[in-house]
């Protein structure tokens, strides 16, 4: 008897204390909970919705969907505190045009829920899915069918959600702001010109992402977005250019007003809430016929809820595109310039590497070549060497001894060549840019140049520049200085430029160092600067044919043997 007592008096402990850990307000549906009112708001909210006219390609679906074809549709449900469990299938409202809209719920107090809601656009009439699959909060993902998901260029695929945990004491109305999971993306061309037969202008696009993420999902129970994938380059997505109803411009106001600008396309990107990049190809058509492709192989940062505009003249070939990552939409404006690629045109025997004997040819602080644009056609011997950024060095002996070189074109931004550049190389023609600054010692030394063109903005000539080998014969025949800029003209500059016989001083020119124009055999007359205070000893020495120099009125001394054998 003493043991089935024990027995008994553990089992109704048990019980009792089975009992008393049950919540007494389980979390869920209350018929006889208070009231809990949750109004939504997309982040748009205007006080006056566009229609077709006033788009604007800065804004989202609720300022640019024509809204005779859509309505918005606005979905929320209830979860446990962790996300884990679904406790009230997502209510849903519709609206023809924009609407914050009201949910009720009555719900067992003294917990905390989480809310998820989502909006987005369904066919006008219907609440059925358009473009998202949304029957799992947890898993809403693209709409795949008859590739809906690869059609790009639709304003209609803007959507919102939010996620908030409520703490439910008692009855109380609370606000919530969705916005977009999305980033979205734009390019606007700066040279759309109607009455310019000689710009194409494209009608339809083909985009395909490389080296970079794409997501297919979002879970907006967590707010993650899921699918994560590797994009390259073997998916196509189409656009056809936006219009309105007669043809013309679709997007009206911002960029759009100005009538060389217009927006190409649109795209909505699944984003994380941190900024990542994008690369990507774009095929421009008109008619089906290719007009120019351009891949953005620099960095695009995209991020959620924010906007990229890429601006620039994208239908022009060259020039730069301007990248802002901002939008109203949220957070603090980013902004980034991204060149379009640049070239280096040369002509030369054999392909020839941007990099050379001695390292790099060239230098710039944010200098990079792409060796996918790097082009040589061997029937003209034309090669290209494509590179973003800006390139300010030719290096040290950057093209020393390369005997398969026969001209260049450097671009503007270069201020020095260096020491010993193009010494003992093929090169016969070279343009310089108006930005060089310094020509370095040596730097054309024993090169098949016939005609030099020396910028304004050089200062400095360095010693042997032109200097050819005691036993050659040198082709250079003339040089001009289009400036005033260089002070001295250096030791051995054109030693042995047998060759020359037309050549114009600098007025700022003030000494002429030893040897500098020695054994110029072609040379039959030359004007000295007034500037000029100082001739060196042997400068014009062994120019047999010089029969007529022009002294400047500055000067002060002539060297030993200045004008022997002349």
């Amino acid at each position: 008897m003493k043991k089935l007592c024990t027995l008994l008096l553990g089992c109704m402990a048990g019980l009792y204390f089975s009992a008393c850990s049950q919540p007494e307000n389980p979390p869920g549906s209350n018929s006889q909970g208070d009231v809990i009112r949750i109004q939504l708001d997309a982040p748009e909210a205007l006080q006056q919705v566009r229609s077709v006219t006033g788009t604007n390609s800065a804004r989202g679906g609720l300022t640019n969907v024509d809204w005779s074809k859509y309505d918005l549709r606005y979905q929320i449900a209830v979860y446990s505190n962790d996300g884990n469990t679904l406790l009230l299938a997502p209510q849903s409202k519709v609206y023809d045009t924009y609407s914050p809209a009201t949910f009720e719920f009555r719900l067992t107090p003294n917990n905390t829920y989480k809310f998820v809601a989502w909006a987005d656009f369904v066919a006008q009439g219907s609440s059925e899915d358009l473009h998202y699959n949304t029957s799992d909060f947890s898993n809403i993902s693209i709409k795949t069918e008859n590739d809906r998901d690869k059609t790009i260029n639709d304003e209609s695929r803007d959507a919102f959600f939010v996620t908030k945990n409520i703490d439910i004491t008692q009855t109380f109305d609370e606000s919530l702001t969705l916005k977009r999971p999305f980033a979205k993306v734009r390019l606007v061309t700066t040279d759309w010109d109607e009455n310019n037969d000689a710009i194409a202008k494209p009608d339809h696009f083909i985009v395909k992402y490389h080296d970079c993420q794409r997501f297919s999902g979002l879970n907006a129970v967590s707010g993650t977005a899921i699918g994560e994938t590797s994009a390259d380059a073997s998916t196509a997505y189409t656009a056809t250019i936006a219009t309105d109803e007669t043809g013309g411009k679709f997007y009206a106001e911002g960029y759009d007003a100005s009538s060389s600008n217009r927006t190409l396309l649109v795209d909505y990107l699944l984003a994380t809430p941190e900024q990542t990049t994008i690369h990507f190809n774009l095929d421009m058509q008109a008619g089906g016929t290719s007009v120019i492709s351009r891949d953005f192989t620099t960095d695009i940062p995209i991020q959620r809820n924010y906007l990229t505009t890429l601006l620039g003249n994208l239908l022009s070939v060259g020039g730069s595109v301007t990248i802002d990552i901002d939008e109203n939409f949220d957070g603090t404006e980013n902004t980034v310039e991204v060149k379009d690629p640049k070239f280096i045109t040369y002509t030369a025997t054999q392909e020839l590497d941007y990099q050379g004997y001695f390292g790099d040819r060239f230098w710039g602080p944010d200098c990079e070549f792409i060796d996918e644009l790097c082009t040589y056609d061997a029937a003209t011997g034309e090669g290209k060497w494509a590179y973003t950024g800006t390139i300010t060095y030719v290096e040290w002996s950057a093209f020393s001894n390369e005997t398969r070189l026969r001209s260049i074109i450097l671009p503007e931004g270069i201020t020095h060549i260096d020491e010993s550049a193009f010494y003992y190389s093929g090169l016969e023609s070279i343009t310089l840019p108006e930005s060089l600054e310094e020509i370095g010692q040596l730097a054309f030394k024993n090169t098949n140049l016939k005609e030099i063109v020396i910028p304004a903005n050089v200062t400095t000539l360095g010693s042997s520049a032109f200097e050819y080998e005691d036993s050659g014969l040198s082709s250079l025949e003339k040089v001009v200085f289009e400036g005033n800029k260089i002070q001295t003209l250096n030791e051995l500059t054109f030693k042995n430029c047998k060759s020359l016989k037309e050549i114009n001083l600098p007025e700022s020119l003030k000494t002429i160092k030893y040897n500098a124009f020695l054994r110029c055999y072609a040379l039959e007359e030359i004007t000295i600067p007034d500037a000029v205070t100082v001739i060196d000893k042997k400068v014009f020495s062994q120019c047999s044919a010089l029969k007529k120099v022009t002294l400047g009125t500055q000067l002060e001394s002539i060297g030993n043997n200045a004008f022997n054998e002349c």
